[in-house]
């Protein structure tokens, strides 16, 4: 019995020091108690929107944090990914207007190690990348917990990136009330005229071969595949007429390629805030990428501006935009090295990301896409249609229904 007794001690306490030598990230969201860009102290009621999103490691060992996970910032301040989600008291999510980096078919995750007992904190301005209404209440919150490896990157030898990803342990925090004030900046109430002057001082020129191969093929290539969808899109909606009385009566017929990517569409007559908003992107993706002059809106352009310092882009992207900058695709590297079109489901493409950055901008049409943590692959996408408000919503669902892909 005494022998069963100090095994059993023994045993509890090789699996307490197993247990405790472990990373545990621990995630909290603080209202800043000074303004991100200033010294000076302003209290939450003259209308500060700033916070402080602070991880912490518990744990005895080094943990590593997946970069597009947490917060991330450039030196503007511009986040570089949609991580929060703002609510006004009305249910109504303030459009983001930071920065999107499409890591699309990135050769490798980006981890941020943080060591025992340290943390890793970001301060955010929430007004600075969200369009807040002066004078409203919003809630914000972490869109997706963050994620992590409880073990050095190391430790798990030469595991594959599949085997680090079903590694990840999750996050979670909790949640800041913030107040836009009556006097805001007037520079912070219009996000994305304050982006254009940002993006156009880090403007850097694509070389005249670049511009040359997406003005000729990228784009043409990417309108026609817009209007085919758009057209297939169009047709879906029945319209029959009766004469006693006089009425119109609709319905939607999807085809298998528009429920696999976006679930089942209600009664046009109804005509539901996630109907209107798929409506909407699905015409307003073509839209913005035509030349015709008749057209009153900026035309598509691109840069090359990818500086991983001064923008703070990955070396792994494929292209980044920011919402309010009307339609500017910033194009990386690893752009010009993807095929036209994907010849595997996963494979990158340059349509397939024109295609995905375009539905990413907000203008007097339809408020852009957000990338849905879970919905970046082809498979993971797919899973989104169940859930069809966010599916809507999600880059990748338009990018996957437009492109149609079928290597059976």
């Amino acid at each position: 019995m005494r022998a069963w007794r100090v095994m059993a001690v023994a045993g509890l306490i090789i699996f307490s020091h197993s247990a405790s030598a472990a990373g545990r990230l621990n995630v909290k969201i603080e209202q800043a108690v000074k303004s991100v860009s200033s010294d000076k102290p302003v209290s939450n009621e003259q209308g500060e929107t700033g916070i402080r999103v602070v991880a912490v490691n518990l744990g005895d060992q080094d943990i590593e944090v997946v970069d597009q996970s947490f917060p991330k910032t450039n030196r503007s301040g511009l986040l570089m990914n949609n991580v929060f989600r703002v609510l006004a008291d009305d249910g109504s999510e303030a459009p983001y207007f930071g920065i999107y980096v499409n890591m699309e078919g990135a050769p490798e995750d980006v981890y941020v190690k943080v060591g025992p007992k340290q943390k890793k904190a970001v301060d955010v301005n929430i007004q600075l990348n969200y369009r807040l209404k002066p004078g409203q209440h919003y809630t914000v919150s972490l869109r997706s917990p963050s994620l992590y490896l409880n073990r050095p990157k190391l430790a798990f030898k030469n595991a594959s990136r599949d085997s680090l990803r079903a590694s990840w342990l999750e996050a979670s925090s909790n949640d800041v009330r913030i107040f836009a004030g009556k006097q805001l900046d007037a520079g912070l109430t219009s996000p994305e005229k304050r982006l254009r002057k940002t993006i156009e001082s880090e403007f850097a020129s694509c070389s005249a071969a670049q511009v040359q191969h997406v003005e000729k093929n990228v784009i043409p290539q990417s309108t026609a595949i817009a209007y085919e969808t758009l057209t297939e899109y169009g047709q879906q909606t029945k319209v029959q007429t009766f004469d006693v009385p006089p009425y119109v009566d609709m319905w939607f017929e999807p085809t298998a390629r528009f429920t696999t990517w976006f679930g089942v569409h209600g009664d046009p007559d109804d005509y539901l805030p996630d109907d209107q908003f798929n409506d909407n992107m699905v015409f307003a993706t073509w839209y913005r990428l035509t030349s015709d002059s008749a057209n009153p809106k900026p035309p598509v352009s691109i840069t090359c501006q990818c500086d991983p310092v001064e923008n703070n882009v990955s070396p792994n992207a494929l292209a980044w935009v920011s919402p309010g900058m009307l339609y500017q695709v910033n194009l990386c590297p690893r752009f010009f090295e993807s095929p036209p079109f994907p010849t595997v489901y996963d494979e990158s493409s340059q349509v397939g990301t024109f295609l995905h950055e375009i539905t990413h901008f907000s203008d007097e049409i339809v408020d852009g896409t957000i990338d849905a943590p879970s919905g970046y692959t082809y498979a993971g996408t797919k899973a989104l249609a169940g859930n069809r408000a966010l599916a809507v919503r999600n880059a990748q669902s338009y990018k996957f229904y437009y492109l149609n892909l079928d290597f059976n």
